[in-house]
């Protein structure tokens, strides 16, 4: 099971399919996110003390920041909804804040450079999109009888001229239009009038797997002002293409975390009035996303993923663990459901599903 998880619905197992050859911290991340051996130490379900979860918030001064009421309200909705759809009784500290840069302090060029070779380069015009419609392709074949259900799936959300029949003309669909959305993510402007997606790895998804393992993460929960937006080579799946790349949550290995796991929360999604965010998150004329809901339920999830290891019952419209599509946050919560849902309803969403392995500092 990858080691990783995060509701751009990536796949359980890590892709790496490169005509160059993969060294150093991409060789790492790959051997780290290979399903867990049976030599390797995997992390145990965590047993909860009742201490409060710790919570810090990282802050981009270039993006709005995040009021301090609305974390506290987020927090204190997303602990009812994890007594509800988790039966977890959990407590949150009250948010410390750090720069980003703080967090980020790990990610030397030394641990980042060789992570380039994962990385499309969407910032330097310089990805393979070649390579990129490759793994696509071998991701999306895995699951061959999949392809019609997944065709359909797409289908609505597509901004290609192709029309996809088959996984190999749905790759490139699905490629063409995950690009053209992170066009779209990088023509926005930060406060300081600089394009949001800079020349820093605050926004590159490899950038957070890592950050964890690099430097001291003393905390269960991360909340962000960030847009995490990127485009790999690995794990690319059809909800991350389809999202150009945005991921709203991430859980992964932090060897300084409580229970050895952390989560994420970036808001940016959930708050973002710009016209790209709106129309992925299905937002109408006259209504909006109710942002406590939709991220209070987002972090139940990530947090099902951390202290229970649960996974992504896909089609399960019922399960908070069940990704939201898009950034369609307000359909998603609308169809959200615990009597319908309970934990172990399901094998992906069994207690211990996820095998997290152990990784050190």
């Amino acid at each position: 099971m990858q080691q990783s998880h995060s509701t751009q619905g990536r796949p359980s197992a890590l892709a790496l399919v490169s005509r160059r050859r993969l060294t150093g911290a991409a060789l790492a991340f790959a051997m780290l996110n290979a399903c867990a051996a049976p030599r390797q130490r995997v992390l145990a379900l965590p047993v909860l003390d009742g201490q409060p979860l710790r919570v810090v918030y990282a802050h981009n001064p270039r993006f709005e920041r995040l009021p301090a009421a609305l974390m506290a309200v987020i927090l204190g909705r997303a602990q009812a909804l994890c007594k509800l759809h988790l039966r977890l009784e959990l407590q949150f500290a009250a948010p410390t804040e750090q720069p980003i840069a703080t967090l980020f302090r790990g990610v030397t060029p030394a641990v980042w450079n060789p992570l380039k070779e994962a990385t499309y380069d969407v910032k330097n015009n310089t990805g393979d999109r070649a390579l990129l419609v490759k793994t696509t392709r071998q991701s999306l074949a895995r699951n061959q009888s999949a392809i019609p259900a997944q065709i359909a799936f797409a289908q609505p959300y597509l901004l290609s001229k192709i029309l996809p029949t088959n996984v190999a003309s749905l790759s490139e669909a699905l490629v063409d239009t995950q690009l053209e959305r992170m066009r779209l993510w990088m023509a926005l402007k930060g406060l300081d009038g600089r394009a949001l997606l800079d020349e820093s790895v605050f926004n590159e998804y490899l950038a957070w797997i890592y950050a964890p393992r690099t430097a001291p993460w003393p905390y269960e929960i991360v909340i962000t002002n960030q847009l995490i937006a990127s485009v790999e080579y690995v794990e690319n799946s059809i909800h991350t293409a389809l999202r150009g790349g945005v991921s709203n949550g991430l859980t992964m290995q932090s060897p300084s975390s409580r229970y050895g796991t952390v989560s994420v929360l970036s808001m940016f999604p959930f708050t973002s009035q710009d016209a790209v965010t709106r129309l992925l998150r299905g937002d109408v004329q006259g209504q909006s996303t109710d942002v406590v809901e939709a991220a209070a339920s987002l972090l139940a999830h990530e947090l099902g993923h951390q202290l229970l290891h649960l996974g992504h019952p896909f089609g399960s419209a019922a399960c908070v663990m069940n990704p939201p599509q898009l950034l369609q946050f307000s359909a998603w919560t609308r169809g959200l459901n615990a009597m319908q849902c309970p934990v172990g309803n399901s094998a992906e969403n069994k207690p211990g599903v996820v095998r997290f392995s152990a990784v050190d500092q």
